[in-house]
């Protein structure tokens, strides 16, 4: 699936649920690494944490799409 720069996902990953936003275009299907920014508050992972507005890269095969809003 194709998703375009700036398009809001709510993704499943190895650190919980959350809110990503996408900061270039990529495809779900042919990229490895997914380029998103955190959009909700905070989320926790397991060697680290991150902030609303950090970089927060989804790797295929680790993550799964719910939804996803086009802005």
């Amino acid at each position: 699936m194709e998703i375009k720069k700036g398009t809001i996902l709510n993704i499943n990953s190895i650190h919980g649920k959350t809110t990503v936003k996408a900061i270039s275009d990529f495809d779900t299907e042919k990229d490895e690494w997914w380029p998103c920014v955190l959009e909700s508050k905070y989320l926790n992972g397991v060697s680290r944490d991150w902030i609303k507005g950090e970089e927060y890269y989804l790797r295929r095969g680790l993550t799964e799409i719910i939804s996803l809003e086009n802005v």
